[in-house]
């Protein structure tokens, strides 16, 4: 223990704290009841350290709860996505062996009357879901 200047200081107290004190120094077995106000302090620091520890770990877990959620839900986006793409993939390459196809005409040389209208559609889809997005985020 390291001992430490003290200084003197007139405090009043009232009695029911003045007896918790005496009680606190009996109970430890203190010499001083100054020892007793000075352990009462050094206790209230360290539970102020302790508060403000849980409440740093309860902000992070909250906030991991969070992220975990959405990331949770990008994550169910995307494999709904990879996995329609692929169907399409294998529905495309399963008409092109039906019909024989040779050759094909890429999307930069033309684009077919049928890509723009699934392309417009897609599109509108894609803006109707964000305004219902935003929409619920606001209720």
């Amino acid at each position: 223990m390291i001992i430490m200047a003290r200084k003197s200081k007139h405090f009043q107290l009232s009695e029911k704290n003045y007896a918790y004190l005496e009680e606190l120094k009996e109970e430890r077995q203190l010499k001083y009841l100054s020892d007793a106000l000075d352990l009462v302090i050094n206790e209230h620091r360290c539970k102020g350290d302790i508060t403000t520890d849980y409440i740093i770990k309860l902000i992070v877990d909250k906030v991991s709860e969070r992220i975990e959620e959405k990331f949770r839900g990008i994550k169910t986006a995307s494999n709904s996505s990879d996995r329609n793409t692929k169907i399409l993939l294998e529905m495309i390459n399963g008409m092109f062996f039906k019909a024989k196809y040779g050759e094909i005409v890429t999307i930069a040389e033309d684009k077919s009357p049928a890509l723009i209208i699934a392309e417009n559609s897609v599109q509108k889809s894609i803006e109707g879901s964000r305004i219902k997005k935003l929409d619920s985020n606001f209720k």
